[in-house]
């Protein structure tokens, strides 16, 4: 079952995300917050930064090569074999959701601050022409 991915909007916000929150459920899957690399002081690594600013989560993975950690908070149900279950079926799912979206989201956002820096620099180099 593909879960409802949420909250995507908020990675518009911001340049230089090191660090993403999302709360897993049953039923879906939504982004909560971010950390970007200017909230991390020099004596904290971003683990230390997340924990102070979202508390304890259940799980931390990190995106290979891309130097971004994604937090979640799973409420799967109130048992231990739901969390169990999850764990063994939808979690590795449910994260290469989390990493796919995430990882999609950061490429177009790259690839668009990229063609207005080439837009600005053209619209520079005209000037000098004028």
């Amino acid at each position: 079952m593909t879960k409802k991915l949420t909250g995507l909007e908020i990675l518009n916000d911001s340049d230089n995300i090191v660090a993403v929150l999302v709360y897993i459920t049953n039923q879906s899957i939504e982004i909560k917050d971010i950390i970007i690399d200017s909230e991390i002081n020099e004596l904290e690594d971003i683990e230390d930064t997340a924990l102070s600013k979202w508390g304890m989560v259940d799980i931390t993975e990190e995106i290979e090569y891309e130097k971004l950690y994604i937090f979640a908070k799973v409420a799967v149900g109130p048992r231990t074999k739901d969390y169990a279950y999850w764990s063994a079926y939808e979690a590795e799912m449910d994260f290469e959701t989390i990493k796919e979206s995430v990882q999609t989201v950061i490429a177009l956002q790259a690839e668009s601050k990229k063609e207005s820096e080439h837009k600005q620099q053209k619209l520079f180099n005209l000037d000098d022409y004028l």
